[in-house]
């Protein structure tokens, strides 16, 4: 095996390491175009993702007063966190760009009947991203 091909494969297995996906996606939503966005987590919230337990099923993501936010998606408290008043299905905010939110609003009008949802979520590095769709 060259150096070169080695080098690729471990760079894949460092860049995405952990993936969830939503099993319903394929049976609800028809993929129209896809983006890439960062989450807002607690900490805990973050031992959870990378560990592999997250639920996507009912999950969709809609425009709230100051972005996109992550609505119910179910991730369970950690077992060694304090969990006074945790909330499993609470809103978490998307990181993404201004014209990438308009340009996924605009398209969303456009489309009439479109729901943005997400499809997978994974490490890209020591990052958690979450891959959304139109």
């Amino acid at each position: 095996m060259r150096a070169s091909h080695l080098f690729y494969r471990l760079w894949v297995d460092i860049i995405v390491r952990m993936k969830v996906t939503n099993r319903q996606f394929d049976r609800n939503y028809e993929e129209i175009e896809s983006l890439e966005a960062g989450i807002s987590l607690l900490g805990a919230e973050v031992k959870q993702i990378k560990a592999g337990n997250i639920k996507l099923d009912n999950a969709h993501v809609q425009q709230l007063n100051d972005g996109m936010y992550l609505i119910n998606a179910e991730i369970p408290s950690y077992q060694y966190a304090f969990p006074h008043g945790y909330q499993p299905t609470r809103s978490r905010k998307l990181l993404l760009h201004k014209k990438e939110i308009l340009r996924l609003e605009t398209k969303k009008q456009r489309g009439g009947n479109c729901t943005i949802a997400p499809k997978c979520i994974y490490t890209k590095g020591k990052l958690i991203k979450v891959q959304i769709v139109l």
